[in-house]
């Protein structure tokens, strides 16, 4: 079973460009090319996008803020969200305590590193 659903806007690993869905079939599924062709693509080349791995986990994106990203989680009172800073190249998150926490791109690297040796990723 796949991951992916009609609409979903993936990039394409194997030719490098991004698209949206329009049919899934069991190991492929048609999409747009850069030309905006339909064509056939296997399932394996396909990547989900930040956007829709946010919004399967419940974030919602808010309207873009001069040079800053925003998604927002709520549940049950708690609200989490989490900055994109364009201008200075950091993330921070927040919650409802209006705690930051700002991380910059090379601690971002090293988590993430840290999450591939761990087998996490």
């Amino acid at each position: 079973m796949n991951e992916f659903k009609v609409g979903q806007r993936v990039h394409n690993n194997s030719e490098g460009y991004f698209c949206e869905i329009f049919s899934i079939r069991k190991e492929y599924c048609n999409v747009k090319n850069k030309e905006g062709n339909l064509v056939s693509v296997l399932l394996s080349d396909l990547h989900q996008t930040a956007q829709s791995m946010f919004e399967a986990l419940g974030y919602e994106k808010s309207k873009p803020l001069a040079h800053i990203i925003k998604y927002r989680y709520k549940n049950d009172g708690y609200i989490f969200n989490i900055y994109f800073n364009m201008s200075k190249q950091i993330y921070s998150f927040e919650d409802n305590n209006k705690r930051i926490l700002g991380v910059n791109l090379d601690v971002m690297l090293a988590i993430h590193q840290k999450l591939i040796e761990l087998g996490w990723l």
